[in-house]
């Protein structure tokens, strides 16, 4: 996906934290640009960046920043972090998570989800916390679980 909005000019340009970088699943990116692990300072240092940019007079194109399997490296109860999260939409960013483990997340980033593509849930703990941050708008979990397979099935 973010490739695709990389090659229509929806987005710019961007960074990626991935707790699996030995993967190579960003080699499309320049490998400056991709971080083995979430580094708060290095996230802000990127923000300075954007900043920089604007207070030169240019408008901050659209960028991303990619968290690729690390949601349990996010400081997720950081103030830093909590103001970033608050805040991120003012630098032209969109963010992507990516995590197996929605459970893990917290209720501000729940909050701030704007979209969520959810991968497979196999059991009741994935069902519970996939449903407690994006399928509340399903009367009851199972209407949840039913909603999902019907939008998940194929051939």
């Amino acid at each position: 996906m973010v490739k695709t909005l990389l090659g229509n000019g929806s987005l710019k340009f961007g960074i990626v934290f991935t707790g699996t970088k030995f993967n190579d699943g960003y080699n499309w990116l320049p490998n400056d640009k991709v971080y083995g692990e979430f580094d708060l300072d290095i996230l802000e240092q990127w923000l300075a960046f954007l900043v920089r940019i604007k207070t030169s007079g240019r408008p901050i194109p659209p960028s991303f920043i990619i968290f690729d399997d690390c949601i349990s490296s996010l400081p997720l109860t950081s103030k830093r972090w909590r103001q970033f999260l608050l805040a991120y939409r003012h630098y032209g960013l969109t963010l992507f998570f990516t995590t197996q483990a929605s459970n893990l997340s917290d209720t501000l980033l729940r909050a701030q989800t704007e979209h969520a593509f959810i991968f497979a849930q196999h059991n009741k703990r994935q069902f519970e916390a996939s449903y407690e941050w994006v399928g509340e708008l399903f009367e009851t979990i199972k209407e949840w679980r039913l909603g999902y397979a019907s939008a998940n099935w194929s051939d």
